[in-house]
Formats: C-alpha cells, sequence, structure tokens
C-alpha cells in the first residue's frame, strides 16, 4: 500500500522572505495533511512535491527516509513521474531517498518563468481557443520555443532541483527504461557536464555519446543489413527525421496536436507490450490475425527492424499523419490502471508539443556536448548500463557499435543483459531493480551509497 500527498517548494535567488522560509521548510518534503491512496507492493508513503527556482517550477514524487542515500529516476517520452512508482516503492522500502520529478514541460514541471506561463500560455500551447473544438487540428503555437527544451536546459533544471530543492550535494541518478528515450538521453548528459552531483549513474536502453548527440549521430551507428540506405536514409530513427521535417514546414504543432484526439488509446500505444504488433513490423504481414500478447521476451527481435524507421517515409506513426492510433485494452499494456489515469490526467492538461519539443534541438545539444562537456566527456564516475536484450527501437543486440562510445567514454562501466524490450523498467521492473541494486552493493562506497552504510559499516574479517 503507498499513500501520495502533495507539498510545495520555492527556491530564490535573494534572501528569503517569512513567507519564502516558511516554504522552503516545506522543501524538505513534509508533505501536506490530503492525500490518496493506491495499491502497492509494499507499505511507502509517496510525496507530490513543487519547487520553484528562477520562475522555473519542478514537479516531483518523493520516498522514504530524509536522510537517506539519494536516488533520482529520470522519466522518458511520453510519460511523468509516476512510471516510476514500483522503483520508489522498492528502494524507499529499503531507506533509500527516492525522487522522481516530472521532466521540465511534462505534468507539473514548467521550463519557462511562471509569468510566461499559465493558463494563458496553455491555451495557446494546446492550440485552441476554449470554442475550438477537441477535434480541430492546433495552428503551430506562436509562443512555442522548442529551445526552451534543450538538454542543457532540462540538465540545469535538475541541477538546481538536487541543489536548492533538495539541498543535497550528489545523487544516484538513474534513467531511461519507463518511457521512451530521454530519460537515458538526459542522465547521460548530466553526467557529462556535472559530475560532481553524481555518485553514479544508471542507464537504460540508449548508451552514451547516442541520442543526447543528435540525429546525425544516432545515424552513424545503423545496422545497412536492416536498414538499407536507399529506403531507410535515418535508419530505425525516421521519426526524429519526421519530427525535424515537420519543424522546417511549420506543421510540428499540427501533427502533434492531432494526438489529443484520444490521449488514452495513444498513451496505451507507447506502453503496449508488444510494439512491433500494434504499430507494425517487417515480421508482421498484411492480414494475418494479431497474436496473443505476450511478453516481449517470447518474441525473436534479432534481425528484425522497428516500426519506427518507417514514420518518415509513411508520414506519421500509424500510416499517415493524421490516422488515429488503434485501441488496445489495458491488459495489453505495461501500465497499470493506476499509471494510466495520471497519465491521460497529466498529458489531457498539458499536451504533448512541449515533451515532443526535444526532438528539435539535435543541433544545439551536439553543440553542448562536444564543446561543453568535463573532461572531454570523459566519464569517471560509476556506470551501470541496463542492455534491453529484445529491444528493437535501440537495437544493441544486434548492433553492437552503438556501445563502442559508451564504452570508450565511461571508465567505470557494468553492463548487464534483461530479456525485455524498450520500456525494461516497466516490464521487468524486479530484474531491474535487482540489477540495479546488486551493482549499488559492489560499486557506490557504502557510506555515501547505502542506507546505514556510514552508520553501521561492513567489516571483513582478514
Amino acid at each position: 500500500m503507498a499513500t501520495t500527498a502533495a507539498a510545495t517548494t520555492t527556491g530564490n535567488d535573494t534572501q528569503p522572505t517569512a513567507t519564502t522560509r516558511m516554504a522552503a521548510t516545506t522543501a524538505n518534503d513534509t508533505p501536506s495533511s490530503s492525500s490518496t491512496t493506491f495499491t502497492g507492493t509494499t507499505t511507502t508513503t509517496i510525496t507530490r512535491h513543487t519547487f520553484t527556482k528562477y520562475g522555473r517550477t519542478t514537479s516531483y514524487l518523493a520516498a522514504g527516509p530524509q536522510t537517506g542515500p539519494l536516488l533520482i529516476f529520470i522519466h522518458g517520452w511520453p510519460a511523468t513521474a509516476d512510471v516510476w512508482t514500483t522503483q520508489l516503492e522498492a528502494f524507499s522500502a529499503l531507506h533509500f531517498r527516492c525522487v522522481a520529478p516530472d521532466l521540465p514541460g511534462y505534468g507539473g514541471s514548467q521550463s519557462q518563468p511562471q509569468s510566461q506561463s499559465g493558463a494563458n500560455h496553455k491555451s495557446k500551447e494546446d492550440g485552441q481557443s476554449q470554442s475550438q473544438s477537441r477535434d480541430t487540428p492546433a495552428p503551430e503555437p506562436k509562443d512555442a520555443d522548442p529551445s526552451l527544451y534543450t538538454l542543457q536546459n532540462v540538465v540545469t533544471q535538475l541541477v538546481n532541483l538536487l541543489k536548492y530543492g533538495l539541498q543535497r550535494e550528489e545523487a544516484i541518478w538513474i534513467g531511461g527504461g519507463a518511457g521512451h528515450d530521454w530519460g537515458a538521453a538526459v542522465v547521460w548528459t548530466l553526467v557529462a557536464h556535472h559530475p560532481e552531483v553524481c555518485l553514479g549513474v544508471v542507464n537504460m536502453a540508449l548508451p552514451y555519446r547516442t541520442l543526447e548527440m543528435g540525429l546525425g549521430e544516432l545515424v552513424k551507428y545503423a545496422d545497412r543489413d536492416l536498414y538499407a540506405e536507399d529506403d531507410y536514409p535515418f535508419a530505425q530513427w525516421g521519426y526524429m527525421a519526421w519530427y525535424e521535417k515537420l519543424a522546417r514546414e511549420k506543421e510540428f504543432g499540427n501533427a502533434v496536436a492531432l494526438w489529443k484526439r484520444d490521449v488514452e488509446a495513444f498513451l496505451k500505444v507507447w506502453f503496449a507490450r508488444r510494439p512491433q504488433e500494434v504499430f507494425g513490423g517487417d515480421d508482421k504481414k498484411e492480414g494475418e490475425e494479431k497474436a496473443e500478447i505476450a511478453d516481449a521476451a517470447d518474441i525473436d527481435t534479432n534481425h528484425k527492424s522497428a516500426f519506427t524507421g518507417r514514420v518518415l517515409k509513411d508520414g506519421g506513426f500509424f500510416g499517415a499523419a493524421e490516422a488515429a492510433p488503434p485501441q488496445i485494452p489495458l491488459s495489453d499494456t505495461l501500465l497499470t490502471e493506476d499509471m494510466l489515469r495520471k497519465l491521460f490526467s497529466a498529458f489531457d492538461a498539458t499536451r504533448f508539443w512541449a515533451p515532443t519539443a526535444y526532438y528539435l534541438n539535435g543541433d544545439a545539444n551536439l553543440k553542448w556536448c562536444e564543446d561543453w562537456s568535463v573532461n572531454d566527456g570523459v566519464v569517471s564516475v560509476p556506470v551501470l548500463f541496463i542492455e534491453c536484450l529484445n529491444d528493437v527501437v535501440a537495437g544493441t543486440y544486434n548492433s553492437p557499435r552503438m556501445k563502442e562510445p559508451m564504452e570508450a567514454y565511461c571508465r567505470k562501466l557494468t553492463t548487464v543483459g534483461i530479456d525485455a524490450g524498450h520500456l525494461v523498467a516497466l516490464e521487468k521492473p524486479h530484474e531491474t531493480n535487482a540489477a540495479i541494486l546488486r551493482w549499488v552493493a559492489r560499486e557506490i562506497p557504502e557510506e555515501r551509497g547505502w542506507p546505514y552504510g556510514k552508520k553501521n559499516p561492513l567489516k571483513k574479517n582478514v
């Protein structure tokens, strides 16, 4: 059983007033009296908080004792902090302090000063007035700025949360595996630019110096046996090229706004257990009946191309830009009813423009990574990479070249393979949690990274 509550934190650049001081006390994760309850696997209190610094608000979930070693979980697209519920429950029960923020532009987190956001901005970002039908395509938001969602801006907001909101100096950062793409990219970029706040990092699915470096870098590692260059110039990353094409043609807002027509259906397909069957892969023949849904591990994904490679050619994820997502039951997804309800609430309110705008900053992200990474991008803190052995999108199992930069740049690298697809933390949560826990015990100094490790150190008889 887990309970959720809400609290508010405010960070200011000037000497705090009495009111701000009171909010800063609340910043130390004290929950309010109101709470809701959902079913979990352990007795855990999960609290919802907001922290504001430089006018930018970060909403986050927290669980576990405030003095415990800090784990920060970073979700991907299209998700919120709520997809980490299983991990928050499991690790907080061991007395780690666990925090999962909504990334800027998702859920309750904002990447622009509050004076520029709020109801007016939300209406413009949604691209519709109150009188406009929900089924009417939205124009390109006139005040929307993709550069708000560069990795530099996102990482800076997370570092501010750590230092001023959580009042900590370091954490173990965990990304990917509970949402697509950006959780891992954010954590890789954070450790490359701010290793001083990283006791260690865990990333899933996407290796170091791939997505965070932009589409051009990803294509270098394409498996041309699967993705012939004439047919798939961007390999499995065709969907990213589609986003960039839409932005150049001023159609990005229209395309993304269409997804709001059926938010629930859209979320279900992106968290499907068998996405290749939902979207169609090269192993799905036209007219073939849909096989019974099973774990992704039951599929032989070797030498199967990903559906994401066809998006540019098809003009959309579902066969065309305006095609509706297929309807699948909740049981065919990796979501619980509670997760779906919370994701629906978040995206029904804020829509998809800001989260998807992360894909429009490839050049800026590449420049920041190439020019400003500490130690020329060499990572010296302990790293755990969880490889998804049935992930047809990342495809590292049959395209090992994608891991070469990570293996060259990460000095204390540990890898583990789990038989799961892209969303390994949702599909195989217990195996994922066990791998993280084993790695923490082996690689992180117990006095800094283990509950009560400093108070009760292990002593080996020699």
